[in-house]
């Protein structure tokens, strides 16, 4: 799948350009078609693009909107394309030439955070608001895709490989007490959202979060299958169309 990364620093100043570079080094892989970075005063992004569906051709990372105030990295597998596609007005020509990201990008201009019930398949994306000055975290129900994410006094860093955090940001060696206890309990694991590493988390399935210019972090689940849902079907059938989805 696709890698991407970045560096949020909603107060501005100089982008800290040897962390950025350093993270574009560590995701550099053999065998992808190619990185495209985009860096402006508060945000830095980054993507490594592999090519995997006949519409993935037409696709550019980091992608900016047509209305210009947003900025988007992910990795995109989705599912029910046509569906998405009447559903934001677009003709079967334009379709067959609309890479995933940008249906993501479309999604997100017409519903903002409420996209996620749009999305079906295996995704993970960041979206900077311009005139916000804020960015968008959301990962999928149940796919691989993932985002681990770092916080400190004044920036926010996200990637999908959480080896190519600045060791000068993100001390690899320092471990977080709490959850290798944790791991090291019968009947026990590491927090849900928590890594082994001190102050690195992963954005959970289902869910969202929100990071503001002040860095303070939002998080929302938008999906929840546990004992609290309750399914009635009529037919068999039905019981197994829901679970595939799942």
């Amino acid at each position: 799948m696709s890698g991407f990364f970045g560096i949020f620093r909603p107060q501005g100043g100089p982008a800290d350009l040897e962390a950025f570079e350093q993270m574009k080094t560590a995701m550099h892989r053999e065998g992808f078609d190619g990185m495209e970075t985009h860096v402006e005063d508060k945000i830095a992004m980054g993507h490594l693009m592999l090519r995997v569906s006949p519409e993935s051709k037409y696709d550019k990372q980091p992608l900016k909107s047509s209305c210009g105030n947003y900025i988007l990295v992910g990795h995109f597998r989705l599912d029910y394309r046509d569906e998405l596609g009447d559903k934001l007005g677009l003709t079967q020509s334009e379709l067959e030439v609309t890479p995933d990201s940008q249906l993501a990008m479309l999604a997100y201009q017409k519903w903002k955070e409420k996209c996620v019930h749009h999305l079906e398949g295996d995704w993970a994306f960041v979206a900077y608001c311009i005139s916000d000055n804020s960015i968008f975290l959301a990962k999928d129900k149940m796919g691989n895709s993932a985002i681990f994410y770092f916080v400190n006094h004044n920036s926010f860093l996200f990637s999908t490989d959480p080896d190519s955090f600045p060791p000068q940001i993100v001390d690899s060696k320092v471990i977080n007490i709490e959850q290798l206890n944790l791991l090291n309990t019968n009947l026990h694991s590491i927090d849900y959202g928590s890594t082994i590493l001190k102050d690195v988390f992963y954005l959970c399935p289902s869910s969202h979060i929100f990071v503001f210019k002040n860095l303070k972090i939002v998080k929302s689940q938008y999906w929840d299958f546990n004992d609290k849902n309750h399914f009635n079907f009529k037919q068999v059938e039905d019981f197994v169309l829901e679970f595939s989805t799942i």
